[in-house]
């Protein structure tokens, strides 16, 4: 058992005696009250000096608290006496106080550098872990991504591990109660992934969103009440999204509308189409997008011209749709384009389509579609210069016709094609088109390029030269996915007989027109 030295002790114990004892005999003399507690002060200082630090409220801190790591560190000024040291105690994993010349605790607020090292190590460590269990995607790897949103104590590495949820579209559980423990960045990357997975599940979620007043919360929830599908939600879309001050609100809104897929929501789209705000015409667009009728694409290829500058919103919409009306649509917009990243980025995603065959593209100034493949036959519409039609099926038999004042020969063919006009616009109608009206475009499959035909033989390859990858793509250049070939060049045969030639019924329309 230690012992505390008497003199110490006692002064400070004796101390508040003392001071009223001497204001009753000196006065008030304060000079004699200085020296008193200048005397106190160093007898304590020497105790600590000597033994170990005096006891105080905060012993337990300074004693029992330190770690088997943490250093003791006495730190001594070079002119000072021997009265005048300051106990300092550093630890490598705690910030702990520290005791300045006067006694009081000093907080260290900031903290090391080796500290800040750390956590940016243990960032980086957490995101890779994250990275390498979502691309591994099975039930062990989403419960170590739910288990670091949960525990992680860097917030970078829980946003993270939210938004892998979301990409994975597993995890709902954990991203639910990630919403109800966490804040800001956690809970706008938790909202981004349940709006991604779309569950009903989450609908209180996201009615609870719509009311947090964070802009990014809104957005997801305003989406993902879409994705919902429910009364409830596109109720509240209708009644509070559509009506937001905030445009981007407003434009998430537009978006989660058009999952309901409603005839009725088209007129809210053609009303925010025309209006003077950006973010409320490409929320339209993105509506659109995700409305599955067949009026919706219409309504978006007759945006494209008023719309330029949202040409790529309008082609990322259209692409959403996986129908053939779409597929047609998107030929078209390629033909029609000068922007060679679009034409890329369409050429790209009919290849991922598989929306291989021929197609026909009208490059007359009008083309009448018919129920049979002949003359007189019941019409069915009428295709503009450049629209695009999937032919299905060529005529055995050979047609001649009266065409500009000349007599041209060609088939007939079946096409596919979008109904521009009438009550049906945008639906699919079938029927017959004379060759010449039309060229013919081949939608090649790329991997036929790599096939055993077409790759160059052993022999004609010299063992001193490395040539394979240039005449691979020698054969991707000269084979090129899309090709286009004139009708017209190759019926230039004149008929021998004239006597027997038929009109078509097109051009008599088409001059009467002009």
């Amino acid at each position: 058992m230690k012992t505390y030295p008497f003199p110490s002790i006692m002064t400070f114990l004796l101390l508040p005696v003392v001071l009223s004892f001497t204001d009753n005999i000196t006065g008030n003399h304060p000079i004699f009250v200085n020296h008193l507690f200048k005397i106190s002060l160093q007898s304590s200082l020497l105790f600590a000096e000597t033994e170990e630090p005096f006891p105080s409220d905060h012993s337990d801190i300074l004693n029992s608290d330190l770690d088997a790591d943490d250093e003791k560190e006495l730190t001594l000024s070079g002119n000072e006496s021997k009265y005048n040291k300051s106990i300092r105690y550093k630890s490598k994993n705690t910030r702990l106080p520290h005791v300045n010349k006067t006694g009081s605790m000093i907080i260290q607020s900031k903290e090391t550098e080796t500290d800040l090292v750390k956590l940016e190590q243990q960032k980086k460590e957490g995101i890779e872990t994250i990275r390498k269990q979502e691309a591994i995607n099975n039930k062990q790897s989403v419960n170590i991504i739910a288990r670091l949103l949960l525990t992680n104590r860097i917030p970078d590495v829980r946003a993270e591990a939210a938004h892998s949820l979301g990409r994975m579209k597993r995890g709902i559980k954990a991203l639910h109660r990630a919403i109800l423990t966490d804040s800001f960045e956690v809970r706008q990357a938790a909202y981004k992934s349940i709006e991604k997975i779309g569950s009903r599940s989450s609908l209180r979620y996201f009615i609870k969103g719509t009311g947090s007043g964070d802009p990014k919360i809104e957005i997801s929830s305003y989406i993902g009440l879409g994705k919902t599908r429910t009364y409830t939600g596109r109720n509240l879309i209708i009644k509070k999204g559509i009506r937001s001050r905030d445009p981007n609100v407003t434009s998430a809104a537009l978006d989660g509308l058009g999952y309901f897929n409603r005839s009725a929501d088209l007129v809210v789209f053609k009303k925010f189409l025309e209006s003077d705000i950006l973010e409320h015409r490409t929320g339209a667009i993105r509506g659109l997008g995700n409305h599955n009728s067949s009026q919706s694409l219409g309504i978006l290829l007759d945006a494209m011209p008023k719309n330029k500058e949202l040409e790529a919103d309008i082609i990322f919409a259209i692409a959403k749709k996986r129908t053939l009306g779409s597929t047609l649509a998107l030929l078209r917009i390629m033909h029609q384009t000068k922007n060679e990243n679009y034409k890329a980025i369409i050429e790209r995603e009919l290849i991922y389509r598989k929306a291989y065959g021929r197609y026909a593209r009208v490059t007359y100034k009008i083309a009448t579609i018919r129920k049979n493949p002949q003359v007189g036959s019941t019409q069915i519409t009428r295709l503009p210069n450049g629209a695009v039609a999937k032919i299905r099926k060529v005529t055995y038999k050979r047609y001649k016709a009266r065409m500009n004042g000349k007599v041209v020969e060609d088939r007939y063919y079946l096409l596919q094609a979008i109904e521009r006009t009438g009550k049906n616009a945008g639906s699919i109608v079938q029927g017959w088109v004379f060759g010449p009206k039309i060229d013919v475009m081949t939608l090649k499959n790329p991997e036929s390029i790599y096939s055993k035909k077409n790759k160059p033989r052993e022999a004609s390859v010299s063992a001193l030269e490395d040539t394979e990858d240039e005449e691979l793509l020698k054969k991707i250049n000269s084979n090129p996915a899309i090709e286009v070939y004139d009708v017209e060049e190759k019926t230039k045969t004149k008929p021998v007989n004239e006597d027997y030639i038929e009109k078509d019924q097109d051009e008599d329309l088409d001059e009467d027109d002009e």
